[in-house]
């Protein structure tokens, strides 16, 4: 980067709120008031593998959905994801930032619980191999979280320019109607970021 006219780099916004990247003050100061009107999302992935033949034997079609509600959390379970012989149950918030510290006994137990007390996966327990395959966004320090959201009634902002610096990404986009979702976000910023970088 020594010898680069221009660089862009994308940062999440975790890794932003916490500092762990500095700038300097008169940029800072631009990026305060966007920052504090996102924050970074808790989510929470544990995958569990199931024998080649417990999905056509149990009739699940591919891609089966299936929210599962009780007293302590919600979750959701996601069966035969394309094709594949997975089942994963997702979590949120406080929810999923716990499971982070879990070991992955106590994963596998709660993912079980999750889909048994559905009745779409009749006698699953005997057909699951091995441990969760999990993911762990908040813990990372890369990350620090999963996907931004926006306050209520945060003012958002395009992308902010600073000498030859130009911090851009899904929060930093001013206009909702051509923010639909969190990646159609970054890329519509990302675009105004070139833009800016290449005037």
């Amino acid at each position: 980067l020594s010898e680069a006219k221009k660089a862009l780099v994308t940062v999440p916004i975790g890794v932003l709120k916490t500092k762990a990247i500095t700038f300097d003050r008169d940029l800072q100061r631009q990026l305060d008031e966007p920052l504090d009107g996102v924050e970074m999302g808790a989510f929470y992935k544990a995958a569990l593998r199931v024998d080649d033949g417990y999905f056509a034997e149990a009739g699940i079609a591919v891609d089966t959905p299936v929210w599962s509600i009780d007293k302590d959390s919600l979750k959701f379970v996601h069966a035969h994801t394309a094709g594949k012989s997975i089942v994963t149950v997702f979590t949120g918030g406080a929810q999923a930032r716990i499971m982070e510290r879990w070991d992955r006994e106590r994963v596998k137990e709660f993912a079980l619980k999750a889909i048994t007390q559905t009745p779409f996966f009749p006698g699953i327990e005997r057909h699951i191999m091995g441990g969760p395959i999990t993911t762990s966004w908040c813990s990372n320090v890369f990350t620090r979280g999963a996907y931004s959201l926006k306050k209520p009634d945060c003012r958002k902002s395009d992308p902010v320019r600073s000498g030859n610096v130009v911090v851009a990404g899904e929060a930093w986009l001013k206009c909702a109607k051509d923010s639909p979702g969190q990646m159609a976000g970054a890329w519509k910023s990302a675009q105004k970021a070139v833009a800016l970088m290449l005037a």
